[in-house]
């Protein structure tokens, strides 16, 4: 690859980023499981314009995370096995806080030149529901990265949110900060 290409393909990286984040937020690998299905009945599913329904599969599509055949979409082996929220490797959690992180990435040029952090560093104690994504996130990281065995923690993940003090948001730090090296 020369430098040219390198720096194009750099530049335009989050696009793609962005096609994964919204297809996971909007669901799209759930809705198609194991069928093959048609741009209007995933439309239907999903309750979307049919129109930019079939453009984005497309994309999908051209990321190979769909197969198209026929008219026809269908997961490839990749999103069955990262994508859909039943596989025991399901990586969702992950990409969807990776997309909550995308209003605060675009604000990095306001934090270069004011030295100011965008969000509050407060570590995601102040809105809960923040909170539990980043504790999910960092269970299913440990969870899938170190003991790859199945969903059974999430009663406790529960328990430990329900029952969480900010004291013990260090130690999520802590992990966090860590698993980053």
């Amino acid at each position: 690859m020369n430098e040219f290409t390198y720096l194009d393909n750099l530049s335009g990286a989050y696009a793609e980023s962005r096609i994964l984040h919204a297809a996971v937020e909007l669901n799209i690998f759930d809705a198609i499981g194991e069928n093959r299905m048609s741009v209007q009945g995933i439309s239907k599913r999903l309750k979307t314009n049919e129109r930019a329904t079939e453009l984005f599969l497309n994309a999908l599509t051209a990321l190979n995370l769909l197969h198209k055949k026929d008219n026809l979409f269908s997961l490839t082996d990749l999103a069955k096995e990262y994508l859909v929220t039943t596989s025991e490797t399901c990586y969702t959690g992950m990409i969807r806080f990776e997309s909550a992180m995308w209003s605060v990435w675009g604000e990095l040029v306001k934090a270069v030149r004011t030295g100011k952090p965008i969000r509050a560093p407060d570590v995601y104690q102040t809105n809960r529901e923040e909170t539990a994504l980043l504790t999910f996130v960092l269970v299913l990281r440990y969870e899938f990265f170190f003991f790859p065995v199945g969903w059974h923690w999430i009663p406790v993940l529960y328990y430990i949110l329900d029952n969480m003090h900010k004291q013990s948001l260090y130690h999520i730090r802590l992990v966090h900060d860590l698993s980053s090296l």
